[in-house]
């Protein structure tokens, strides 16, 4: 089969390998769609993501979906030809974290595209029975590569109380801030405000519902926030986007009492927090971890179009230009938003 492997610093060549071995217990899937994320860029960029280095060649690729093309002779319940979202996780099951439903923080966990094991971007994958979750006839596998994006943010409102009339931000409007705009608007929230630093994603933003966009590149950024909260700052800021001026931007433009929710992966090994700021207004900052049993439920979002995911997609490639859609994505050129690969 042909794979697309990272050779080195911002390197991917097209490569022949062999279509994995299947155990008792595994599926192999034959993939149609892989979205490429922002951890992969940071692995693309720098070659890890803070202790977990890649060795290479290393194929990158955890978002995606396709149809079953073979199962192992221990596996039920799945047959040949049946479409699949992927959940990309392979948690120990057996340590403490896992006994206790945290299954995303299991320390022993392999995930599709790390340094442990092969992403999606190449033809076939194997994977455990139950990392396959049914991918309903009338989504797209486009769709079903948006899954784990939205599975993310529905274990980062998991985390948290949602009241009436709550003021929100989220900054970083990628294909998470995205979504993750679209489901606090389904929970009923409508004071919302969004950052990025790229306009047409602000442009999209406001289009889907954002009551304000605001470029964080900006000289006041910080002043316009407060004027649109009437000078009392946000109850709920998501930072999607994983640097330190929107880390500090929340600190700054949160009320007392307010909810910093972590989703975005700095590129630095270190953020800093003002302690007298957050001590003072006794801030609460919750970090996200991927996902913790979302994945079903993000499929029946969509399924039930609590979500709409096409609009966030932008480009669509063969396998074999995927040098060309990292290139793309990484500078953000030709107004990329969400990019899919389709080996």
């Amino acid at each position: 089969m042909k794979s697309a492997a990272l050779t080195g610093l911002k390197k991917i060549e097209i490569r022949d390998c062999l279509i994995p071995d299947l155990h008792a217990n595994q599926v192999l899937i034959r993939i149609k769609s892989v979205g490429i994320c922002g951890s992969d860029l940071h692995l693309y960029r720098h070659g890890r993501i803070g202790s977990n280095k890649l060795n290479y060649p290393h194929v990158l690729g955890h978002e995606c979906a396709g149809i079953i093309e073979k199962v192992g002779i221990d596996t039920k319940n799945w047959r040949p030809g049946q479409r699949v979202a992927v959940e990309p996780a392979i948690p120990c099951e057996t340590c403490e974290f896992c006994l206790r439903g945290l299954r995303h923080i299991c320390p022993d966990v392999l995930f599709m595209g790390t340094s442990r094991i092969p992403g999606g971007l190449q033809e076939y994958i194997a994977m455990p029975a139950r990392n396959a979750l049914t991918l309903p006839d009338r989504l797209s596998f486009d769709e079903g590569v948006m899954v784990e994006i939205l599975a993310i943010c529905l274990h980062a409102l998991h985390l948290i109380s949602i009241r009436k009339k709550m003021v929100v931000g989220i900054l970083g409007c990628g294909p998470v801030g995205l979504l993750l705009l679209q489901a606090v608007q389904y929970q009923g929230l409508e004071k919302i405000f969004c950052t990025d630093r790229l306009d047409f994603r602000l442009a999209i933003a406001k289009k889907i519902g954002a009551r304000q966009i605001l470029s964080d590149a900006s000289d006041s950024p910080v002043s316009q926030i407060l004027d649109f909260t009437g000078k009392q700052g946000a109850d709920l800021i998501f930072e999607c986007c994983g640097s330190q001026l929107a880390i500090d931007l929340a600190q700054r433009t949160l009320k007392p009492g307010g909810t910093l929710v972590i989703i975005g992966i700095p590129e630095t090994d270190q953020i800093t927090l003002d302690p007298h700021l957050i001590r003072r207004k006794e801030l609460k900052i919750i970090n996200v971890r991927r996902s913790n049993n979302t994945t079903a439920e993000a499929i029946a979002w969509i399924a039930q179009k609590k979500i709409q995911c096409g609009s966030l997609i932008s480009h669509h490639f063969p396998l074999s230009t995927t040098a060309q859609a990292f290139q793309i994505l990484d500078t953000y050129a030709d107004n990329a938003v969400k990019i899919i690969i389709h080996p």
